[in-house]
């Protein structure tokens, strides 16, 4: 057994921890002790000679005493065992020495600390090697300790064990004849460890549930000691890092770390000696959760109600640990100098190692880095085994979203993708994928092809780790081996198959839904808060920043909270501009805004050239509203130039290329540094993008104007507007997202006064009269005393006689007092007067159909004023004049009608009408009711009246065709409707009947007698019925009753006279089987023991008969007869087993009597050869051994003969060697078998005498 805590650096053999140590005082060298001079040449017993100065060196003052293995017995608690060459010799051949050493402290037991041990490994014919043989106890009956040959005690320690009452260890050496060696041993006395016990406890329940930063007190008074032995030191560790082992008993610690951690006392007492038990006091600390769900600060104008919500994500905590670097740490770019980091793993089984690839699911990593082809990535597993995930290759391809334009002295953290890589990959190396490319995206800065994120193959196999432990330093390695480039590393972890991992602690803290757990709790008060506490409402009444804490309170009784700050923005004014007057054209409006809108910033160009030359002539143009300004990068490698916009601005990039398009590249970047627009190399040329500024994440204001007539539009600040009558323009605006964050102003549009030509029309006339004022025919209200002219601009008349002026454009013309000219156009078409649009156009209306006997035309008349109706004879209608009038038809068919205009000068006006009359359909509906309960055959036909032509008939059943008559009906409400050639439909609703289910009154039956007889019957009780079915339907018969009937369930039927079926499912019962079983014992039984016991286990067995072999009978359950004991035989026994009604089953076991074993071991032998008494075995009567272990020693303890087989006779010679007889001598041997018929195992010790 060894115990750590007090060997450092050694082994322990044998016994429970003991407590070995040197004298805890120093010792000097005395002044006449020489140190031998030793030169690389001198003998191993040199140095064993400088190891023995050293060690009596240590012990000068504690009485050390040298004693040889020749002593034979020595009393002592310090000195060194040395062979028989003493400190300067080897030991010789063919020695055998036995020494016993005692200490000379009661209660003490002797320890030997092994500083060399170098025994000849030559054996010899008949000698073994040399050896060590060492007995727990002062005498070679004691238990053995071992034997021990060439180096294998060498710097271990041995000691006697606490079941060593007398605390002496006795050494036996012996040598052969064919080499030496050395060996010498420092002894020292301890006292044996009686290991106290450790008690530990807290006030809290187990597991703790705290908070960070929180005191735990724990209390290890119970602790005890053994014996007489009393506790000298209580080391607590709290499993977070830290140990205390001065507090005492009672200690208090504060955790301040999350997760779990698993505190232990360990106790040592007076003795040196420690507790080996544990008490596992697990402590679960709180872990802090993640605000991602509460509103961020938002920024809002004077006046406006803002709503925040507030909400917190609990954090699991588990105990696999992972490499997780927050935003990211810096990977140099120090050549060939590589960065490492370390998991270490605690929880697996003690010795767990890789045995397949499946163990490890995946290994990856979150990095960025501007050049992948430098980098060498690996892991190291915890014994040196390694692996290489990437062995340089991929050139200048990123990883990630890195920043190229740093340096390692000021270096900018991208953005980390995560790689992986696991046995299972099937798409190849990082390398693979950039080679053949397609498996990357542009990104970083500047802009260039990075490898995407996944799952990849590694360079070298997962193989490499298979054999490394589990356990352990698992070492991530990064090795940079070119210059000019750098990254950074957020985390790394290990995937390992879940099934491998043993069970590890993992837990998540819980929050409640009500006020109590979580609510807005300091800063500014808001408004209102919901009930829950997680929502509140804040309107600001003055601008400025207002702070809100919310806190959220878990199931451990920990609070956490974060603070949102909310901007109130300055309010911002608009001025619509100067009044304007309209004179002859549009005018620009132009509102603009006053004040602190919060719609100004920056935004930033980035330009980039690879090769740091410059753009070799390319420039780039970006237009802000219309005003452009050209950029460019005119040396080096990067620049940046910011420029000024206003949310809401349009911006358009034009790029010109120059000489040497594939080193360049830019970025568009906008105030909150989000890439809007990138390119190159190879960037397009001409116009290349164009979109709207924003500011803050907002396109800045929403403009809106009122009214909106002659504005160009409406929701722009600078809009164009023409109008023809003074107007004030209301002009507002908004932030986006914010429409309580607005402002107004108004602008008056006037005209030049007096100034109003009216507006353009369009006149058709008829050539005939009248005469027509031109100005008449204006629209709008135009000022008289203008001028008109024709399309020529020739002047004329302001009256037009549509019989002889021309049609054409007239324009009219008005100026003002100021000079500022109106204009209006007439536009005048002339249609001949004998055209049909100067009388009108009448329409009787659309052709129709319906379905009765009465219509309501409505006509469109012409300009003669006057029309009348006419028809059909028969026809009526209620005004024949009206346009209207409603019309009656006499039958059904269709009847042509005209409407005639005629004002008896120039307009003769007519139209036609067709309308198909239809007389009203009726239908008439008879009914069958269904025969049979759910028997769809009801029927049902109709009859009709009215209606046109043929008739279709559409059922509610979609089974039943197009006709008059239906016979498969089930029962239930249905429709039938009709419809005529005329499109005239009618409904009929009817309900099919049937009569109610027919069920068979009752069963009776009586069971099989047996079980698994058929001669049971069932019998069915039905008044209605008139046939019976008794196999589900197959065949019917006038018989109620089925004899002769096995057990099982049976389908029932009935058929009553009107051929309606009834059914019922019936169980035909049988008594449970009777199942003859026994058992008899004992079993083995042998003629020593012949009475054998039966006892049945029969199953629904009312009486028993018993057939002993035929030499007895019996009828009891239970019975017992005594066989023969004289002869060992099998007897074959029967039981017959009958339930209440007489029937039987049976059963028969055969019993067997065995022989008993007698073993004969003769107690000697004459190996001479004459055919007598030649060899010697062991002799069994019967074969009822395993397990045979014979071993015959000589008085030396050397093994002269051995067997595993009880057939193989020892001849007399070494190990049946087949060489020269052994002396005549007594001879001990040890004889071990297994009974294999019970199990038990026998040992004979004795000896047997070799006669010659």
């Amino acid at each position: 057994m060894i115990d750590l805590d007090h060997l450092p650096g050694h082994t322990l053999l044998a016994g429970p921890p003991q407590r070995l140590f040197f004298p805890a005082h120093h010792f000097r060298p005395s002044t006449s002790t020489r140190i031998p001079f030793l030169s690389p040449h001198h003998r191993p017993n040199a140095m064993r000679a400088l190891f023995l100065f050293l060690f009596f060196v240590s012990l000068t003052w504690a009485h050390a005493q040298q004693i040889s293995i020749t002593a034979g017995s020595a009393t002592s608690c310090s000195g060194v065992i040395e062979d028989s060459g003493g400190p300067n010799a080897s030991y010789g051949d063919n020695e055998n020495h036995t020494l016993t050493i005692c200490p000379d402290v009661p209660g003490n037991v002797i320890y030997l600390t092994w500083f060399v041990f170098n025994l000849s490994t030559q054996a010899s014919p008949g000698n073994p090697a040399d050896n060590l043989t060492i007995y727990d106890g002062d005498n070679t009956s004691a238990t053995s300790l071992g034997t021990y040959s060439g180096s294998a005690l060498q710097n271990l320690v041995v000691s006697g064990t606490v079941f060593n009452t007398t605390g002496c260890l006795t050494l036996v050496f012996h040598s052969n004849n064919a080499g030496v060696g050395d060996f010498a041993a420092g002894f020292q006395c301890t006292v044996p460890c009686l290991n106290p016990t450790a008690v530990a406890t807290m006030p809290e329940a187990v597991p703790a549930l705290i908070c960070q930063g929180e005191s735990v007190t724990f209390d290890g008074s119970a602790s005890q000691a053994q014996g007489s032995f009393f506790i000298t030191q209580y080391l607590w560790d709290f499993d977070d890092g830290t140990v205390d082992s001065t507090s005492g008993p009672v200690v208090s610690h504060v955790f301040d770390d999350d997760g779990e951690h698993v505190v232990q006392l360990y106790v040592t007492d007076d003795n040196g000696c420690r507790n080996l038990n544990l008490n596992d006091l697990q402590i679960l600390v709180s872990t802090t959760p993640s605000f991602a769900p509460t509103d961020p600060g938002p920024e809002i104008c004077f006046g406006e109600t803002v709503t925040l919500f507030g909400g917190a994500l609990p954090t699991t905590w588990t105990g696999i640990p992972d490499a997780n670097f927050g935003g990211g740490i810096f990977l140099p770019d120090d050549v060939g100098l590589p960065f490492t980091s370390t998991l270490t793993f605690e929880q697996f089984n003690f010795g767990q190692q890789v045995t397949n690839l499946s163990n490890i699911q995946s290994i990856c990593v979150e990095m960025e880095h501007t050049f992948m082809g430098d980098l060498v990535l690996q892991v190291i597993c915890p014994n040196g085994q390694s692996m290489i995930f990437h062995q340089q290759g991929g050139g200048g391809t990123y990883l990630g979203s890195p920043n190229d334009t740093d340096s390692n002295d000021d270096p900018v953290f991208g953005e980390c993708w995560e790689y992986c890589w696991s046995p299972t990959a099937t798409n190849g190396t990082w390398v693979d994928n950039v080679n053949a490319g397609g498996n990357t995206t542009p990104s970083g800065t500047p802009q260039s092809n990075a490898l995407n994120p996944g799952t990849y193959a590694p360079v070298e196999s997962f193989n490499n780790l298979i054999g490394c432990p589990l356990n352990g330093d698992w070492t991530y390695q990064s090795t940079d081996l070119w210059a000019a480039d750098n990254g950074f590393i957020c985390s790394w972890s290990i995937q390992f198959d879940p099934a491998i991992i043993p069970d590890v602690t993992t837990f998540t803290p819980s929050f409640g839904p009500d006020a109590d757990s979580s609510a807005w709790v300091g800063g500014t008060t808001p408004d209102l808060i919901s009930a829950n506490g997680d929502t509140i409402t804040f309107t600001a009444t003055a601008p400025g920043t207002y702070p809100f804490q919310y806190a959220v309170t878990d199931n451990f009784g920990c609070t956490y909270d974060t603070t949102i700050t909310l901007t109130v923005n300055d309010p911002f004014l608009l001025d619509a501009g100067n009044d304007v007057v309209i004179c002859n054209d549009s005018v620009q409006l132009a509102a603009t805004v006053v004040g602190t809108g919060g719609v100004d910033c920056a935004w930033t160009i980035q330009m980039n050239d690879n090769a740091f030359d410059g753009w070799n002539g390319a420039s780039l143009s970006i237009s802000v509203d219309g005003v452009a300004t050209t950029y460019t990068l005119p040396f080096g490698g990067s620049a940046t130039q910011t420029f000024p916009v206003t949310a809401g601005d349009a911006i358009v990039l034009n790029y010109t290329p120059g000489t040497w398009e594939s080193e360049v590249s830019y970025s568009l970047i906008d105030d909150e540094g989000n890439e809007v627009f990138g390119a190159g190399p190879f960037p397009p040329t001409g116009m290349v993008w164009s979109g709207t500024a924003t500011c803050g994440g907002s396109e800045g204001l929403v403009w809106s104007w009122t009214p909106v007539d002659g504005l160009s539009a409406a929701n722009v600040a600078d809009p164009m507007v023409y109008t023809t009558s003074p107007t004030l323009y209301v002009v507002s605006a908004h932030v986006i997202g914010h429409p309580v964050c607005n402002a107004q102003d108004s602008v008056f549009v006037d005209i030049d006064p007096g100034l109003d030509p009216g507006s353009d029309s369009l006149v058709v006339l008829c050539a005939t009269p009248p005469s027509y004022a031109l100005i008449d025919l204006l629209g709008g209200t135009p000022e008289p005393g203008g001028t008109w002219t024709d399309a020529a601009g020739n002047p004329v008349p302001d009256q037009f006689d549509p019989m002889v002026d021309p049609a054409g454009t007239y324009t009219y013309t008005v100026v003002s007092p100021l000079g500022c000219i109106g204009t209006a156009d007439v536009v005048i078409q002339i249609l001949p007067a004998s055209d049909p649009s100067c009388c009108g156009i009448v329409d009787a209306g659309p052709d129709s159909t319906v379905c009765i006997l009465s219509y309501g035309l409505h006509a469109s008349i012409g300009n003669t004023g006057t029309g009348a109706w006419s028809g059909p004879p028969g026809y009526t209608f209620s005004d024949p004049a009206d346009p209207f009038a409603t019309v009656t038809a006499p039958d059904s068919g269709p009847a042509m009608f005209h409407w005639t205009e005629d004002d008896g000068v120039l307009c003769h006006l007519t139209d036609s009408v067709t309308i198909t009359f239809t007389r009203p359909l009726q239908a008439t509906t008879t009914v069958t009711d269904a025969v049979c309960f759910e028997q769809c055959d009801g029927t049902a036909s109709v009859s009709m009246t009215g209606g046109n032509g043929l008739f279709h008939y559409l059922w509610s059943d979609p089974a039943v065709a197009d006709t008059a008559a239906a016979n498969t009906l089930c029962a239930g409400d249905h429709a039938i409707t009709i419809t005529d050639e005329n499109e005239c439909t009618t409904t009929s609703d009817f309900t099919i009947g049937q009569p109610p289910l027919l069920e068979i009154d009752s069963v009776t039956h009586v069971e099989p007698w047996c079980f698994g007889d058929c001669n049971g019957t069932i019998t069915i009780h039905d008044t209605e019925a008139v046939a019976y079915s008794f196999d589900g339907g197959l065949s019917f018969g006038t018989a109620s009753t089925s004899p002769d009937t096995c057990a099982g369930t049976y389908a029932l039927r009935i058929r009553n006279a009107a051929g309606c079926i009834g059914t019922l499912d019936h169980t035909l019962t049988e008594p449970p089987p009777v199942v003859a079983q026994f058992t008899h014992g004992p079993i083995p039984a042998n003629v020593n023991a012949p009475t054998i016991h039966f006892t049945s286990t029969s199953l629904n067995a009312a009486t028993w008969s018993w057939d002993i072999a035929g030499l007895a009978t019996s009828t009891d359950e239970r019975t017992a007869y005594t066989f023969s004991n004289k002869e060992p035989d099998q007897y074959e026994v029967c039981l017959v087993a009958r339930d209440g009604h007489a029937c039987p089953d049976t059963v028969c076991h055969t019993v067997i009597i065995d022989d008993v074993l007698f073993i004969y071991v003769p107690n000697a032998f004459t190996p001479d050869g004459d055919g007598d008494n030649d060899t010697w075995c062991s002799v069994f009567n019967i074969p009822d051994i395993a397990n045979f272990e014979l071993t015959v020693f000589d008085r030396w303890g050397e093994v002269i003969h051995s067997a595993s087989d009880p057939n193989i006779a020892w001849d007399g010679t070494l190990n049946n060697g087949g060489g020269a007889i052994l002396k005549q001598d007594v001879y001990p041997y040890r004889l071990v078998y297994q009974v294999k018929s019970t199990g038990a195992t026998r040992e004979y010790l004795g000896h047997v005498t070799l006669l010659k």
